[in-house]
């Protein structure tokens, strides 16, 4: 494990060139200021990685690099699809079907998987999706997951442990942005917040628009 911790605060522009050059491999903190730049932030990343692979792959069936998965807590799924095509002009429904997109409700995601108490679905989401990514050729899986669910349903205890349970780099194909409301991730202590930085790559605080 990196024992360093990487703490940045960035504006809209530079955070979303963090999100584009981290690594596969790497868990990372996203705190934002508000759900309108979230919602910027993820659309901005989806609008980059799509269109700049239908461009590089269009010779290639309109097959893309990478599979991107959106847990949203704050919006619907329908929601998130809205805001997609709203902000960027992105068809989600064409990225969906491709395989290339996932829309996954957070509080799902963060249930208790039916066949194992001790094991969240997004494990073996991530795996389904890991797999689906290898068998059609793409580099792996970004995922940009809000985790303010945890804060809705009082189990702030649960998400700490959780997310101190997972390293800060693994070898799987996957990127991963833990991302929190600053208003929830004020209400946690400082030692709080410092473990939290040791088990993640990167810390990335986004600053509000001027």
């Amino acid at each position: 494990m990196i024992n360093k911790k990487i703490i940045l605060e960035c504006n809209y522009n530079a955070v979303l060139e963090q999100l584009i050059i981290a690594e596969h491999g790497e868990h990372n903190i996203l705190v934002y200021p508000n759900e309108s730049t979230f919602r910027d932030i993820y659309s901005g990343y989806c609008k980059t990685m799509f269109e700049n692979n239908d461009n590089i792959n269009s010779n290639n069936g309109g097959i893309h690099d990478e599979i991107v998965i959106l847990i949203p807590s704050y919006e619907t799924v329908n929601g998130v699809k809205f805001t997609l095509d709203k902000r960027t002009g992105i068809n989600p429904e064409k990225y969906e079907k491709d395989g290339s997109l996932f829309v996954v409700d957070s509080l799902k995601a963060y249930s208790y998987n039916q066949s194992s108490k001790y094991e969240y679905n997004i494990f073996s989401l991530f795996k389904s999706i890991l797999k689906h990514a290898e068998s059609i050729g793409k580099k792996g899986i970004s995922v940009i997951s809000s985790m303010n669910s945890f804060y809705q349903f009082e189990r702030v205890a649960e998400l700490l442990h959780y997310e101190q349970s997972l390293p800060q780099e693994t070898d799987l194909k996957c990127k991963a942005f833990c991302s929190y409301h600053k208003n929830n991730y004020d209400m946690i202590s400082q030692k709080q917040k410092e473990d939290l930085s040791e088990h993640h790559y990167r810390t990335l605080m986004v600053k509000p628009y001027l």
